[in-house]
């Protein structure tokens, strides 16, 4: 298993260096199931957070890019199921994925609530309140 950093999952996902495209594109493929690449949650986060306020992506490419990413026999992600879950939750309101994935992951950890002062998320994510 080879773990990827934020920066060569970015450059996966937006190709928008040709030189290290072209060396991500080498990397991935020669993942296999046997030697999958790993993402862990704080790489995912880190990402999506880049994606949403750097470069602007809507929620629905948000959506679209993880399940892309989940779909993938080569990659592992880490906290799959919570991962899944949090994008049903995306799809069916406004909610951020950091958000979402912060709230349900705090929520496998035993948490009772996860306070926030974004009223918003408070609003409709389950699992978070406002303080």
């Amino acid at each position: 298993m080879i773990g990827l950093d934020t920066n060569i999952l970015l450059r996966f996902l937006l190709k928008d260096d040709a030189a290290q495209t072209d060396k991500v594109t080498a990397l991935f493929e020669n993942l296999s199931d046997t030697a999958p690449g790993y993402i862990s949650c704080i790489t995912l986060m880190e990402c999506t957070w880049f994606l949403r306020h750097r470069i602007k992506l809507k929620r629905e490419q948000i959506v679209e890019a993880i399940s892309d990413l989940l779909d993938s026999a080569d990659l592992i992600l880490e906290d799959e199921r919570v991962i899944e879950e949090a994008l049903g939750i995306m799809v069916r309101t406004n909610a951020e994925f950091a958000d979402v994935f912060i709230a349900l992951r705090n929520r496998d950890a035993g948490c009772v609530t996860t306070k926030t002062f974004d009223a918003q998320a408070a609003k409709t994510i389950p699992g978070m309140e406002l303080l």
